[in-house]
């Protein structure tokens, strides 16, 4: 059900799909009532397009808390990162401080194959992210950019309507 919510794309191929059948139906028929329909269908995708972009999934919702880190990453900002990390993940929160040296500059992030499920028979509700990213940046002494391609699983809990980063991420450099 909620598929319907994640892309406007079943409905637009939907509404297409009824339009070119009326469409040829009119051709055939030249009843001003098959206009009327058509008329009916294409305010039905517009509905429907809507719709899809007014309901924010918790899917998407992950997908927005994710990319909001990968942007507080690009613009070096600490803080906004640490926002991101659930208050009760230590680990992760000192990993961050102790891996993401003040001489490191990121200069973008790029996200590819992401994957996310939810959970709700956990407490709280919890979502898996599993995704390839590539790494940007340079040693602020160093003024040459290198990519830095990783695998990516990471785990986000829900805290006080709000998606974030819980102690359970893993990365490694890709073909390693």
């Amino acid at each position: 059900m909620t598929a319907i919510f994640e892309s406007p794309l079943p409905v637009i191929l939907i509404g297409l799909f009824a339009e070119a059948l009326l469409a040829v139906v009119f051709l055939n028929t030249r009843k001003g009532a098959i206009l009327a329909a058509m008329g009916g269908v294409l305010a039905f995708v517009l509905v429907g397009v809507l719709v899809e972009h007014l309901v924010v999934t918790e899917r998407e919702q992950v997908e927005a808390a994710l990319y909001g880190g990968a942007q507080a990453l690009e613009h070096n900002d600490r803080d906004a990162v640490m926002s991101y990390i659930s208050p009760e993940a230590e680990t992760l929160r000192s990993r961050v401080h102790a891996e993401w040296p003040d001489a490191y500059v990121i200069t973008q992030v790029k996200i590819r194959n992401l994957q996310i499920k939810t959970n709700h028979l956990t407490s709280p509700p919890t979502a898996q992210a599993r995704f390839d990213a590539v790494i940007y940046g340079y040693f602020r002494n160093i003024t040459s950019e290198s990519p830095y391609p990783i695998d990516v699983n990471m785990e986000f809990r829900q805290e006080d309507g709000r998606w974030l980063v819980d102690d359970n991420v893993e990365w490694h450099r890709q073909g390693q």
